[in-house]
């Protein structure tokens, strides 16, 4: 059963930037749920360690590099994401849905899905699941997100 995941915060860009609005901070008021996209980033594109207040946030999954690109490390992979979001409070477990797949020798498209209640506050229709696609580059070491804005996906 989706959950409501409604919630403001400062409003920052893919690049870690905060944004202003009319000469001040922005917040995520305008949508509920980029706040969320923003925790899902923050977790899946660090590592233990790399925040001092909070040591333990952070999918670490540059411990996957080397692996081979299969369905076994994919699956592990997926593991470690779900596990390390819903650890930090960012998602209920049954609420979460995650897709791993090859696009390349050393890259995966991961898929979030999150089912979320649509409330006045957020840009969900009922029918709709929140979606945070990404890529990871095990070369590169880094994750590119390619869309700025939440995708809605129909549920059937």
């Amino acid at each position: 059963m989706a959950s409501n995941y409604d919630n403001t915060d400062l409003y920052w860009s893919w690049n870690g930037d905060y944004a202003f609005a009319a000469g001040d901070l922005k917040d995520t008021s305008t949508d509920a749920l980029r706040s969320l996209m923003q925790d899902i980033h923050t977790v899946c594109a660090s590592s233990m360690r790399d925040w001092e207040n909070y040591p333990g946030l952070g999918a670490t999954i540059d411990d996957f590099l080397g692996e081979p690109n299969n369905a076994s490390t994919a699956a592990r992979v997926s593991d470690r994401l779900k596990i390390s979001l819903v650890a930090a409070g960012v998602a209920n477990s049954n609420d979460l849905h995650i897709k791993i797949v090859p696009v390349h020798m050393n890259k995966v498209l991961i898929v979030i899905g999150i089912d979320a209640i649509a409330t006045a506050f957020n840009t969900l229709s009922p029918d709709d699941k929140l979606v945070v696609t990404f890529v990871f580059d095990s070369v590169e070491q880094q994750m590119t997100f390619l869309d700025q804005t939440p995708q809605l996906i129909p549920q059937h």
